[in-house]
Formats: C-alpha cells, structure tokens, sequence
C-alpha cells in the first residue's frame, strides 16, 4: 500500500511526498536509480576506451590504400589500418 502525504492548498497545484511501500520516498529511489546507471555507463565507456586503445594499437600507419590511389591522393594525417 502507497502512502501519501499531500502539501499545498486543496485545490490546485499541491506538492505529494509518496513513498514505495517499505517507506523510502520515490525521489530518493529516482537519485539512486542515477547513481547506478551513471556507475554503469562509466564501466561501459571504459570498456569500450580499451577496446579503441586496443585496436589503434595494433593498427598499422596507412602507406597507401586503392582508395588514395584511385584519386591520387597522398595518405595525410594519422591513417592506419
């Protein structure tokens, strides 16, 4: 069973403090709710940074490709492959 407390006047806007039946007011369940996404979103950005750290370790510098070639175009920048 929800529990309700209601703040304002009778009618109009008025401010609900609900709470979840063990007594813990939504609003704190919403703040922990973030926290866990929040924690899991950073170890998924930091797993998918190591995968890149990984892959662009073992990439090679790009000499020439069909691609450059075909247009006649001198690799620029850090292209690897």
């Amino acid at each position: 069973m929800r529990n309700s407390i209601e703040y304002g006047p009778r009618f109009g806007n008025s401010v609900s403090m609900k709470t979840d039946g063990g007594g813990m007011r939504i609003q704190e369940r919403w703040k922990q709710a973030d926290i866990e996404r929040e924690q899991v979103e950073r170890v998924r950005r930091e797993r998918a940074q190591k995968t890149a750290d990984w892959i662009l370790r073992r990439a090679k510098p790009v000499q020439s490709h069909p691609y450059l070639e075909r247009k006649a175009v001198r690799p620029y920048g850090a292209l690897r492959e």
